[in-house]
């Protein structure tokens, strides 16, 4: 999935976003992120993420819930509770030993390098909605999981999918995922600056 964006952050979204409608109150979503790499030889910014996504609705303020891998930063979970509030940001809690998720161990923190593959290895990443209640987790193998962080966020989940943004309008990164499960990506949307 390749995408460009101004940022998932403060009270409005600028990504590219795979997604499907979701009606139910709860789901499992799950995904592989195999790697994110920069497009046409720009460097990557810290600011770029990928991930699972869902959202209230498909404005740039929605309400939203995001499980990203962010180049340089590692694993984040972010909620916007509601539409056009400030987006908090849950910092990668430490993990097991079993998890093998310690900080930043999955992906490379130097930006510098154009057209690099910023992700030293596979990461899973996983959302779960029960009612109004999100949680994510993240993997290094698909088995055991770490929790990252639990978000209470109302009206949540009308679109679920994979999400894209470079930080930088008008360049690209690319995010190649497989394994995704709970959800079939079928809209292609862009969500705001782009």
């Amino acid at each position: 999935m390749r995408g460009a964006g101004t940022g998932v952050t403060g009270t409005s979204d600028g990504c590219t976003f795979a997604c499907t409608p979701w009606t139910s109150t709860a789901g499992t979503f799950t995904c592989r992120l195999v790697s994110l790499a920069a497009v046409g030889g720009t460097s990557i910014a810290n600011g770029a993420k990928v991930g699972l996504m869902a959202r209230a609705n498909l404005a740039s303020s929605a309400a939203t819930v995001f499980l990203d891998v962010a180049a340089g930063r590692g694993a984040h979970f972010m909620a916007r509770a509601v539409d056009t509030l400030n987006i908090a940001d849950t910092h990668q809690s430490p993990a097991t030993q079993a998890s093998g998720l310690f900080g930043n161990t999955f992906i490379m923190s130097d930006n510098s390098k154009p057209a690099a593959n910023y992700l030293l290895r596979p990461v899973w990443l996983r959302l779960t909605l029960s009612v109004d209640t999100w949680t994510a987790f993240t993997s290094l193998d698909g088995v055991h999981w770490t929790q990252v962080g639990t978000h209470g966020v109302e009206a949540v989940g009308a679109w679920v999918g994979l999400a894209v943004t470079s930080h930088q309008s008008g360049h690209y990164v690319q995010a190649v995922f497989d394994h995704v499960t709970g959800f079939q990506p079928d809209t292609f949307v862009r969500i705001g600056s782009v």
